[in-house]
């Protein structure tokens, strides 16, 4: 018999099934005047053995509920022969009208959701539970490396036995990554609801007890409430739990303190005072510290883009180490022109949002941005005062990427010959789309300015009252990621970078768009879309509503017009000019009949 004061019924408690590593437990009245069972199955931390108490026993008992405890000889996540066997006999001993609620926390979560269709379970609650602990698997489960080593390979498959029949509950902290993890490589059924309680960790049991009264619990795991509204519930006893308090609190500290101070709040009205002292001493501490910013400015072409992608995709893992890259708005531009384009336009308010956002904590902030080197000349007197007071409290640091001058003139030269004219003439703006020869180009005052590297970075090391700077050259075909993080002062993430959208004309190609960047803006802009087009595209592959986009093309473009020049340095012979004006006329051609056609 069991230490169970004040039974509300008669009930009896035996031995019901036992094999060689596993004996159900039954404690209750008779299974005929029943109506519903609890099967559950204990955690690692339950005493093994025939002779132990059933895990959740006393609790039921007490409240009236008939329950079947799983013992067994030994944890192992119910990896032993004659699991099954067991589970035939539990349904067999409560007769096929009993309806069996199968419940059970983290290793017992898992064997509950594993044991529910054999057990012809209508609803299993499952706390926490683990999908496997093989590390091939699941290799982010480092709790339990000695019972994995000792298991070995799991003998059953639990997406095999999840049922579309069954009402699964799975209650987790999404706040703790293993286990989120854990749940997240379950196959979901059809009735499958998962309940985050942020705050709880492992121990989500105990939070709910501190949470709702436990009759709530009890009709949670007899299916007498619904999820909604035991979510409901659970959300309104947030506050009676100090665990969730103090875990929430830590949480929130390393991110943002305007969560942090709810926290303080809710500490405070429970009388936790201590918890509250110690958290106002280290939002103290986090303001003193303002974070190192590293500016990198560009220069244009010169693997700017590569960088963004970079600190785009590795964004979690610098974050983890108090590390941020500010996004732009938009996450598709990977430009992140903000930065130049605010300060062009003479707002310090936009640089002083992000700083004034930073999570407490971060180390260290990086803004890229190729358009500050094109663009800081531009800068108003009053933008440089105040950008100047904004930053004067922080340790600033400029990592400028750059590459041979002649190979980055011409670059940068194409580039300009490449991109849509603008109808601004504000800033750099104004040399795209530009039909200037490159003499003509290199003789233009805000390029010449842009081509004394080291005046330029002087300014800008001055606009931003950098302490140090660091240049970084880009050599062709090299990853300049490791050389880039080494003069940053960052640990460079081994990393693949993304695939490059920037690709630049050829010589020829970019002659014959400086010629038609003298055109109008719309010929200029059909001659830079022909362009991208290979000379013997298919065009019946072509989708039609990129052909629209082309219309009209041949009637429009005065192909007389182009002719044969140099342009130094620019490579290319007079027949290959010839020869390619011809095949981009004879597409215009094709595209213009394939739109008719439409």
């Amino acid at each position: 018999m069991n230490n169970v004061d004040n039974i509300p019924f008669e009930y009896v408690s035996s031995i019901i099934f036992e094999n060689a590593n596993f004996a159900l437990k039954y404690s209750g009245p008779a299974p005929s005047t029943i109506t519903r069972a609890v099967v559950g199955f204990p955690d690692l931390t339950h005493p093994s053995g025939l002779d132990a108490p059933g895990w959740g026993e006393a609790f039921f008992i007490k409240r009236g509920q008939p329950i079947i405890c799983v013992l067994f000889k030994k944890a192992n996540w119910y990896q032993s022969e004659g699991f099954f066997e067991a589970m035939h006999a539990a349904r067999a001993f409560l007769g096929e009208k009993v309806k069996i609620s199968a419940y059970g926390s983290s290793m017992g979560g898992y064997g509950a959701i594993l044991a529910g269709k054999t057990l012809k379970a209508d609803h299993v609650l499952a706390l926490c539970p683990q999908y496997t602990i093989q590390q091939d698997i699941a290799p982010f489960e480092r709790r339990f490396l000695d019972q994995a080593r000792e298991i070995g390979e799991f003998l059953y498959d639990i997406d095999a036995e999840l049922d579309d029949t069954i009402n699964y509950v799975v209650v987790y902290d999404p706040t703790h990554n293993i286990d989120r993890r854990h749940v997240a490589l379950f196959k979901h059924p059809l009735k499958w609801t998962r309940i985050p309680l942020p705050g709880s960790s492992h121990g989500v049991l105990m939070n709910i007890f501190e949470m709702v009264e436990k009759d709530v619990f009890l009709n949670m795991v007899l299916n007498q409430i619904s999820p909604l509204e035991f979510r409901q519930k659970v959300r309104l006893g947030r506050v009676n739990s100090t665990r969730y308090i103090r875990r929430m609190g830590n949480l929130t500290l390393k991110k943002h303190h305007a969560f942090t101070k709810i926290f303080i709040n809710l500490a405070r009205e429970a009388s936790h005072f201590k918890l509250v002292e110690n958290w106002q001493e280290v939002l103290r501490d986090k303001r003193e510290r303002r974070p190192d910013i590293i500016i990198h400015p560009g220069l244009p072409e010169t693997g700017t883009r590569a960088i963004q992608l970079y600190f785009q995709s590795t964004y979690k893992g610098y974050q983890r180490r108090q590390v941020t890259y500010p996004l732009d708005t938009d996450p598709d531009q990977f430009s992140h022109s903000w930065l130049s384009k605010s300060l062009l336009d003479g707002n310090v308010a936009v640089l002083s949002h992000y700083l004034k956002r930073t999570p407490l904590g971060v180390k260290t902030l990086i803004f890229s941005d190729e358009n500050l080197y094109v663009e800081a000349p531009l800068f108003s007197d009053k933008t440089r005062e105040k950008l100047k007071l904004l930053l004067a409290p922080y340790s600033v640091r400029i990592v400028v990427s750059q590459c041979e001058l002649a190979q980055w003139k011409k670059s940068f030269y194409l580039q300009s010959l490449k991109k849509k004219r603008s109808a601004s003439q504000l800033g750099a703006s104004r040399l795209w789309g530009t039909p200037m020869s490159y003499k003509e180009f290199f003789e233009d005052d805000l390029v010449l300015q842009l081509t004394d590297r080291n005046a330029r970075i002087a300014d800008i090391a001055d606009l931003f009252g950098a302490q140090t700077t660091d240049v970084v050259t880009m050599r062709t075909g090299q990853d300049i990621m490791p050389e880039f993080c080494n003069a940053a002062g960052l640990r460079y993430f081994d990393k693949a970078p993304p695939a490059l959208a920037n690709i630049s004309m050829t010589d020829l190609d970019g002659e014959i768009q400086r010629q038609a960047n003298g055109f109008t803006v719309k010929q200029a802009n059909i001659i830079g879309k022909l362009i991208a087009f290979e000379a013997a595209a298919d065009v019946s592959r072509i989708r039609a509503n990129r052909l629209k986009k082309l219309a009209p093309v041949e009637a429009d473009l005065p192909w007389g017009d182009f002719a044969y020049e140099t342009n130094a340095p620019l490579k290319y012979t007079k027949p290959a000019f010839i020869k390619r004006i011809a095949e981009l006329k004879d597409l215009a051609s094709r595209i213009s009949r394939a739109i008719a056609s439409l």
